[in-house]
């Protein structure tokens, strides 16, 4: 008897623990409005903060809700957000790695604007396997000139559900433009209940690794140019002989209906089903980035795998007119794998001026396609003037590699050639050029022509 009563006591205990630490985990999460205002998400005077401990702006495990224009420049997260009407968030500008948000409860753009810009990214906190999440983001309102989801950087979401059953009777539109890459790493929704259409306008890639329902007649993907889409779990619920998919799509399973499977291969789907291309596609490419590093006078090359097919290695392509490609290394893939692979290399000796990188896939069987290209300056242009200001009688300009055969010659103030100098290629990385007495004191330009580019750097004389 007295033993049990010490159990029952040490039980009430560990209770009373257990307890305490929950309502002190809940109790941590703040709650968050913005302010009228609106402004970047890091300034406290962009929030109100209604519960919870308050801290300058919202953090993981906040709820924020969004009834005016926010911005986000750089890494931050949250535990879930509402856009209302009147409401925008926007993540990112155009430069890579501008800003991103991670959230990791459900969320919903009700009638407001979410936009994910090119160098923005929007994901949620789930790492596991594919199919696999349970955070869901909602995408509610909209029009075709104001969409309520705009993306043309990186999203990767487990859940998105476009038209929501439960707010209003409105049409939704979403876009993905042509540089948006989205990855659904579980379901993929679209709802158009009570007469209401569920638009998606597809530039871009959208991936799901689950499956891809809809509901009666009103959801419609078109896609366009290079828009691509691709459900690797396959149709589940709903209508989709009504919705409107473009030729660059995969279905990743031979039914069409959960309640309904069908063969393809005798030929007896009923018409609901939408066809399935049996063939998938060799690798899903997120994202292709070219970075440049200037101090470090070199770019970095990065690219997100959202799933690869028999992929045997990459070659990395690099030209300077966009048109002429040469490899300047490869990378081995990850054969078949149907999780997000990140790869990355560094272009160590890249081109003067701009220069243009493409990656060419090639799978095990030595089938190839190629990616778009992109570009990228690199300001110094594996370029370094030293001393600059120029203090004494002689000034050093450095390559990156060896100097190729170059004209140099520099200017004043009023566009009078001051200095001539041809340069014969060579071994040699560098080259020192001996001033004139006659350059006086002052501000000129130092223009550098070599391999058909030419450069144009200030030169500040003082000795």
């Amino acid at each position: 008897m007295i033993l049990s009563l010490q159990v029952i006591k040490k039980t009430r205990s560990a209770f009373f623990v257990l307890s305490f630490s929950c309502f002190y985990l809940q109790s941590f999460a703040a709650t968050f409005t913005s302010s009228a205002g609106g402004g970047n998400w890091t300034s406290p005077t962009s929030w109100a903060c209604t519960t919870g401990p308050c801290g300058a702006f919202p953090v993981a495990g906040d709820v924020v809700t969004i009834n005016s224009g926010i911005t986000i420049t750089t890494a931050v997260s949250v535990g879930s957000f509402t856009i209302n009407s009147a409401g925008s968030l926007t993540i990112g500008t155009a430069t890579a790695n501008s800003g991103s948000l991670t959230y990791s409860g459900n969320s919903e753009v009700n009638r407001g604007r979410l936009i994910v810009n090119a160098g923005g990214t929007l994901r949620d906190t789930y790492t596991g396997s594919y199919p696999g999440g349970t955070a869901v983001l909602k995408i509610n309102g909209g029009s075709a000139a104001i969409p309520a989801l705009q993306i043309t950087g990186l999203t990767e979401i487990s859940n998105l559900t476009i038209g929501v059953t439960d707010v209003g009777n409105v049409d939704t539109y979403s876009l993905i433009n042509s540089a948006g890459n989205v990855l659904v790493k579980n379901a993929f929704t679209m709802n158009s209940d009570n007469g209401r259409d569920a638009r998606l306008v597809l530039e871009g890639l959208l991936v799901v690794k689950g499956q891809f329902s809809t509901s009666n007649s009103g959801a419609n993907i078109s896609t366009s140019g290079l828009g691509s889409f691709s459900a690797q779990g396959g149709i589940g619920n709903g209508n989709p002989a009504n919705t409107v998919v473009g030729a660059n799509t995969t279905v990743g399973v031979n039914y069409c209906q959960a309640s309904n499977p069908c063969s393809v291969s005798t030929g007896d789907c009923p018409n609901v089903c939408t066809r399935i291309i049996n063939s998938p596609l060799p690798i899903v490419l997120l994202s292709f980035k070219a970075i440049a590093e200037t101090t470090a006078r070199q770019v970095r090359l990065q690219w997100i795998t959202a799933s690869e097919e028999n992929n045997g290695y990459f070659v990395v392509e690099r030209s300077k007119n966009a048109q002429e490609f040469e490899e300047i290394d490869r990378l081995n893939g990850k054969g078949t794998t149907a999780l997000t692979t990140t790869y990355a290399i560094v272009d160590e000796k890249p081109l003067a001026g701009i220069s243009y990188y493409r990656l060419k896939q090639v799978d095990i069987d030595g089938k190839f396609s190629y990616s778009k290209s992109v570009s990228v300056t690199l300001e110094t242009s594996g370029i370094v003037i030293s001393p600059n200001p120029v203090t004494g009688k002689r000034f050093t300009i450095s390559w990156a590699s060896a100097v190729p055969e170059t004209d140099i010659a520099i200017f004043n103030q009023l566009g009078q050639q001051v200095y001539a100098q041809k340069i014969s290629g060579g071994d040699r990385s560098e080259y020192t050029i001996a001033i004139d007495e006659e350059l006086t004191r002052g501000v000129y330009l130092l223009k550098i022509r070599a391999e058909g580019q030419q450069l144009t750097h200030k030169l500040l004389i003082q000795h």
